[in-house]
């Protein structure tokens, strides 16, 4: 595949995943209220599972074709996307809950004023019990992230001792993060009586098929840019891939705050991070060269990542949980500038470090 035609299969591709994403987003919040799972719950399982699949299938042809270093890289970079793409999505269009970029030019106070504003309503509105979805990501991710350095590579059946591990991990944490879900106040005056449970079930299933079908190419296409343009695996999957596959976990959040599901929008950000690690158990059994964890030698720059990835983690997770009527230990504003500006010297300090091992 030339580089144009990687370009335009992208482009198409992507707009596909941002329309099928705020489908998602709407039918999602539609299921949270009709079902009475809570808009948590639903966030964490549906959403978070139907955006994650561009990962999973990433995570499986990485294994196939033996490249161990692009799988983890995809993991931990797209949490490291997912938490950035949170702090940035609460500071520009929690204001007001709605489509809208705080103004700019020559208004600075009142650029600033909104972005603080809309970063407190957000994380205002998001449930404390968030904090039993955060830590499991938390520890899964910090986790793979120590075996990865730690883990012995010696594997039974195709599958290093940290793959049944996480599995145990991920099932006993959606329990917990089930029991302990909050239920959703007001539901009964935000249904939509006008469409059945059945047609939102079609709908949210044509809409997360979409995101599948086109997330494969956009994937693929993305590798093949990154292949053309000669970057190394670690970085690739790091930043380019994991940009690419997070696009949809991207467009959900943003389509969730709009309609200030403040919940869902969490739901899927926390969901997908705990999600993207599962994956690395996942694929495990499609590589031939061991555990796919501890692979090799360590990798300096996917070990940052997975660092870099707990520590946004924590940031967010702070926010709503050690806040008290609007008031934290840590200001919104700064707290989600500072993930943002986090997350980009983690990319420059990758870079450095991949480009130090090459």
């Amino acid at each position: 595949m030339s580089l144009p035609i990687a370009l335009v299969v992208f482009l198409g591709t992507a707009s596909v995943v941002v329309f099928c994403g705020t489908k998602l987003a709407k039918y999602g919040d539609l299921l949270a209220i009709k079902t009475g799972w809570g808009r948590l719950w639903v966030g964490t399982l549906l959403l978070a599972g139907a955006t994650s699949l561009p990962e999973l299938v990433t995570g499986a042809s990485g294994a196939l074709l033996d490249a161990p270093e692009l799988v983890k890289g995809n993991v931990f970079g797209a949490n490291m996307v997912n938490m950035f793409v949170l702090a940035a999505v609460s500071m520009f269009f929690g204001a007001v809950g709605i489509f809208k970029f705080a103004p700019f030019g020559s208004y600075p106070v009142r650029l600033l004023t909104t972005m603080a504003t809309g970063s407190r309503r957000f994380f205002d509105g998001v449930a404390r019990e968030h904090a039993y979805l955060a830590s499991v990501g938390v520890c899964l991710t910090a986790f793979a992230g120590i075996m990865g350095v730690y883990g012995p590579q010696a594997s039974f059946g195709h599958m290093g001792i940290a793959t049944p591990i996480i599995l145990l991990l991920y099932v006993a944490g959606m329990k917990v993060v089930y029991a302990k879900r909050p239920l959703d106040q007001g539901d009964e005056d935000e249904d939509d009586t006008s469409i059945t449970l059945r047609r939102v079930w079609a709908y949210f299933g044509l809409a997360a098929l979409g995101v599948i079908a086109s997330a494969y190419w956009m994937a693929y296409s993305a590798d093949q840019i990154a292949e053309i343009t000669g970057l190394g695996a670690g970085f690739v999957g790091v930043v380019a891939v994991a940009l690419v596959t997070t696009l949809p976990e991207a467009t959900v959040t943003i389509a969730s705050i709009r309609i200030g599901a403040m919940d869902l929008a969490a739901g899927n950000v926390y969901g997908s991070c705990a999600f993207n690690v599962m994956i690395l158990a996942v694929a495990d059994p499609f590589y031939s060269g061991g555990a796919i964890l501890s692979s090799a030698s360590p990798d300096a720059s996917l070990v940052a990542a997975a660092g870099f990835a707990v520590a946004l983690m924590l940031i967010g997770m702070a926010q709503f949980t050690l806040r008290r009527q609007g008031r934290g230990i840590l200001p919104s504003l700064p707290a989600s500038g500072g993930m943002c500006v986090l997350y980009i010297v983690g990319l420059y300090v990758i870079y450095a470090l991949e480009q130090a091992l090459h």
